[in-house]
C-alpha cells in the first residue's frame, strides 16, 4: 500500500516575506486607487501611476 505514494517536492516554499510583500500591494494599490472624499475624483497622476503598477 505504501508503494502508492510517492513523496513529491513541493516547488514553492512558504517565506513570512510574503505576507510582508502583500501588505506592501494592498498599501500601494489603496494610495494610487482610494479617494477621501465621497464624489471626488482621482487626479491625472494618480490614475496614470495606478495603471503603471497595476496594468489590466
Amino acid at each position: 500500500m505504501d508503494e502508492l505514494f510517492i513523496p513529491v517536492k513541493c516547488p514553492f516554499k512558504f517565506n513570512p516575506l510574503h505576507d510582508m510583500e502583500s501588505l506592501w500591494w494592498i498599501a500601494t494599490w489603496t494610495l494610487y486607487y482610494h479617494v477621501d472624499q465621497e464624489g471626488s475624483w482621482r487626479s491625472s497622476e494618480q490614475i496614470t501611476q495606478f495603471h503603471k503598477l497595476f496594468p489590466g
